[in-house]
């Protein structure tokens, strides 16, 4: 899959009346074709989740870390809000493309074996990354044991975490935030990977960027039209 000037709609198209990384939120996005970034996390009986944070604070009001949670405890604080990996892919059937990001709060490789296990059977186009690269490299190889068709790729914000990752790790693409292009050497690695910048949140920016070969995740989508 070529990433060239694709779109992401960051943690799903979501509002005021719409909360992040729901199936609402993601139900909006299948409905008006926009693919869709998400994140996802490891809980204490290995359910994979669909939430941004590693803590329930920011989202749900409750000051408790998540990775000790088995995924009833997160429904009970969350109202049922909480999706799992398995809940959206049946959602998305395919419909729209997927970049899903694996958070590092558990190191372990759970998470890396269970994500891969959960999208074996997924025939929807999709993208994985992480800013951990032990994360990074543990995927390629699973991806590569697997026979899938995706690519996964190193979210950065380090020169020089870039330049090891580069070599040693070798991602299919990666994803930064798009003010560190005033950097030569993420300008450098941008010319020699597919390059995913986050998170245009204005139409300026997108204006700026729309057409030079990168692709995008968008945060409010709605102010880009």
């Amino acid at each position: 899959m070529n990433l060239k000037n694709i779109i992401f709609v960051h943690r799903g198209k979501y509002n005021s009346s719409l909360e992040e990384n729901t199936l609402s939120s993601f139900r909006e996005c299948v409905e008006n074709h926009m693919n869709i970034e998400l994140d996802s996390h490891i809980l204490k009986d290995d359910s994979v989740i669909v939430f941004h944070d590693d803590n329930l604070k920011r989202v749900c009001g409750k000051n408790i870390g998540i990775k000790n949670l088995n995924y009833k405890e997160i429904l009970n604080e969350c109202n049922n809000s909480v999706p799992t990996l398995t809940n959206v892919l049946e959602l998305v059937n395919g419909k729209v493309i997927l970049d899903i990001e694996l958070k590092y709060d558990v190191l372990n490789g759970r998470l890396e074996k269970k994500v891969i296990d959960i999208l074996k059977n997924y025939d929807g186009k999709f993208i994985l990354k992480s800013f951990h690269p032990l994360i990074v490299w543990r995927l390629k190889r699973l991806v590569y044991k697997n026979h899938l068709d995706c690519k996964v790729g190193l979210l950065v914000e380090n020169t020089l975490l870039l330049f090891f990752s580069f070599v040693f790790v070798r991602p299919d693409f990666v994803s930064f935030n798009y003010k560190f292009l005033k950097k030569w050497f993420f300008r450098f690695i941008s010319k020699r990977k597919d390059t995913l910048l986050y998170t245009i949140k204005s139409k300026d920016v997108y204006d700026l960027y729309k057409d030079k070969g990168y692709g995008l995740i968008l945060e409010n989508y709605e102010s880009f039209k």
